[in-house]
């Protein structure tokens, strides 16, 4: 065996892995249901550390003062990698008499993307990874308007001789935020929009995100440098972006909080303090 290797298969593979003594520590990067199940095979194959980076629902919030253009340029992250990545975000927040204004700007900037080949530089967003992911989409969207909710855009499979193809979908009105395209992950190019009171500015919108059960990342957007550094406080997330998103650089730790992780952390120091084993050695002198 070398340095590195690579061992294909399923999970009958990762068990095997997972169980062997051979094996100090497992990192981990997919669902909570899987993460979960390795953390406790873990611990009965003598406590192994695991790393585990699971699940996320990431909340956008936008503030009063932020201008609702910038916003939308922002919220489009949702729909980068198809919104197939752990980060995108998924609930956009924004205050009651701005949501309209939001729904305009993001929906005009759909209207020119371009869906198709992947490799394409003129194309903005490719397939889904599967049949069954593209189903997922458009069936959370149509279940969401059996119980109140209004689609905005989306919500169907373009036509295409092959691939898997989801039309960027933003859904507001949902009831509720324990509704299911609201409190759970979905990855895919779906958006859900929030509002909070006018007169309560951010702090409903706060109140939904403690709710969560995840804590993987989240995104502020305010010209209020104060005011940013108090919503970051308070989100209940490993990483918060604010007047962004998924901007990452090899130095920054990054890892969750809640069921979005275990608290260790890939990516800079943190993460190879996260790989190691500290010794102390005490050498009394007689």
């Amino acid at each position: 065996a070398g340095v590195v290797n690579v061992v294909h298969g399923r999970r009958e593979a990762g068990e095997a892995i997972v169980r062997h003594r051979g094996v100090s520590m497992i990192g981990f990067t997919g669902s909570i249901p899987a993460g979960v199940a390795i953390q406790v095979e873990a611990a009965k194959h003598g406590l192994k550390r695991c790393n585990l980076e699971l699940g996320g629902n990431a909340p956008l919030i936008v503030c009063d003062d932020y201008a609702i253009e910038a916003a939308a340029d922002v919220a489009m992250a949702c729909f980068g990698n198809n919104g197939q990545s752990c980060t995108s975000v998924r609930r956009v927040f924004v205050s009651r008499g701005r949501r309209d204004a939001l729904l305009m700007a993001l929906v005009a900037r759909l209207k020119d993307r371009r869906l198709g080949h992947a490799l394409d530089p003129s194309v903005a967003q490719g397939p889904v990874i599967d049949a069954m992911a593209a189903e997922r989409v458009v069936v959370a969207a149509r279940e969401a308007q059996l119980r109140g909710a209004k689609l905005v855009v989306g919500g169907f499979k373009p036509k295409f001789p092959a691939g898997y193809f989801v039309a960027p979908t933003i859904i507001t009105d949902v009831p509720s935020a324990a509704d299911p395209i609201v409190a759970n992950e979905l990855f895919g190019p779906l958006m859900v929009v929030r509002t909070y009171p006018d007169d309560e500015g951010v702090e409903a919108a706060l109140r939904e995100c403690d709710g969560s059960r995840y804590g993987l990342s989240a995104n502020v957007l305010t010209r209020d440098s104060d005011l940013a550094a108090e919503i970051a406080a308070r989100l209940p997330a490993g990483t918060v972006w604010v007047n962004g998103a998924d901007v990452m650089n090899a130095t920054t730790p990054f890892g969750g909080i809640r069921m979005s992780g275990n608290g260790t952390k890939d990516l800079g120091v943190a993460a190879l303090d996260g790989y190691s084993n500290h010794k102390t050695v005490i050498h009394v002198h007689r």
